[in-house]
Formats: structure tokens, sequence, C-alpha cells
């Protein structure tokens, strides 16, 4: 095993219990405590200008709005709205919904947090660039109760229901396994699927690389905040 992978592993066995001994000391907080265990760890690191945010909710220049968002991953430029947690959509790098356990009732409340976020439109002044104006979003959970099979199925039925609904990013389950979404061309059509990347206590290092991947793409982009005015 090489270094970053050793390095990456031991900081998952260790996340692992820490939300273990979190959740022992005080069940009542177990929803805050995750979300501050997620967010301390993202921000030893992420590289770059990029903040963490915890249950925000974000604001895009037509008007839409997403409900309360875990982790919210965003630059710290443009206008702020003082001491709420609201985002401006050109200022959001990714989002994250935490959860405990992942099972059927809270995978699909996930995915349909995720579907409003992606309803969200980022405006950049970017000349020749090409960035994505959908924001990435990704689910996170300390554990499981489904396997990674049933998940995959789960997602692919949620999607066949929401036809035209952009679909979330990627699911990382700590010490299990890491999944994201995936593209190709086939006889002229593009086919999404979810793939299988990591398993086990892997399952970090994708997640990290996938989110460093999405800030490095926008983090030069020039957000077009006079749309908001």
């Amino acid at each position: 095993m090489n270094k970053v992978r050793h390095y990456f592993r031991s900081q998952a066995e260790v996340l692992k219990k820490e939300f273990v001994a979190s959740s022992i000391v005080d069940r009542s907080v177990i929803g805050e405590d995750r979300e501050v265990l997620l967010k301390d760890f993202l921000e030893k690191h992420l590289a770059g200008d990029s903040k963490i945010g915890m249950r925000g909710q974000i604001i895009d220049s037509n008007g839409l709005s997403s409900q309360e968002t875990d982790i919210v991953i965003y630059r710290p430029f443009g206008p702020r709205f003082g001491d709420l947690n609201f985002y401006l959509a050109e200022n959001v790098l990714a989002t994250i919904e935490v959860k405990s356990t992942l099972n059927r009732r809270k995978l699909l409340q996930a995915l349909k947090g995720v579907s409003k976020i992606k309803r969200l439109v980022r405006d950049y002044n970017v000349g020749e660039a090409a960035l994505p104006p959908i924001i990435p979003c990704g689910i996170f959970a300390f554990g499981s109760g489904m396997k990674v099979q049933d998940i995959r199925l789960e997602i692919a039925r949620y999607y066949s229901s929401n036809v035209g609904v952009e679909k979330v990013n990627w699911i990382c389950v700590l010490g299990s396994f890491f999944i994201k979404k995936s593209g190709a061309t086939l006889n002229g059509t593009y086919i999404e699927e979810f793939t299988t990347v990591a398993r086990g206590y892997h399952s970090l290092l994708p997640m990290l690389t996938e989110t460093s991947n999405e800030i490095t793409k926008v983090t030069s982009a020039i957000p077009n905040f006079g749309r908001y005015i």
C-alpha cells in the first residue's frame, strides 16, 4: 500500500471512531456532530481558498433556492448575508448531504435534496472557459444498512421516475465504498451510470479528489453578480 492510500485509510478509521464515540455520548445531537466531524476533516484536507459552511441555503439569480444543505463548500468572495447561512450560487463550489446511516428512506431524502440544488444555475463571466453551471453535489454517510448494489438500484429507480433531473455526482459511505456518476456515448446516445470506484476504508481519497477537481474548475471563474440586481 502506498503512503497516500495508507494515510487516508488511517484517517478514515479515525473518522469512524470519532463518529461512534460522539453517538455514544449524546445521541440527541448526533445530526450536528456528524456534520461537524466531516466539516473538520474537509477543512484539514481541501486545499485552496475554499471555506466550509454547515446547514446553509443556496440562492440563484433566477430566484430559485435550495432546501437547507448540510455542508456547503464555498468561496469567501462576493456579497454575504451577515451571519445568516445563505449563499449565492456562484460562490458555491460543491455541497454534501450528510447521513449517519444510509437506508432507503434517507437515501431518497438526500437525492431529493440534491435535485433541488441541481435546479440552481451558476452564472459566470468566463470568456472562452467552459465551466459547469450546475453545482456538484455528493452524499456522505458514516455507515449504511444497504449494500452497494442496492444503493445503485435505488438510484436508478429514483432517476427513472424523475427523468431530466440532474444526478448526484457521488456517494461515499465511510469504510464501505465510493461510487460516482460516469458517462459514455453509445451509438450516438450519451448514457450515465454509477460505478464503484473504491471499497472499504479507501473511500475517503476518491471523495477528496472528486471534490478538489470541482473546486479547481471554478476558482478561476468570475461570478456574474449583476444578475441579482
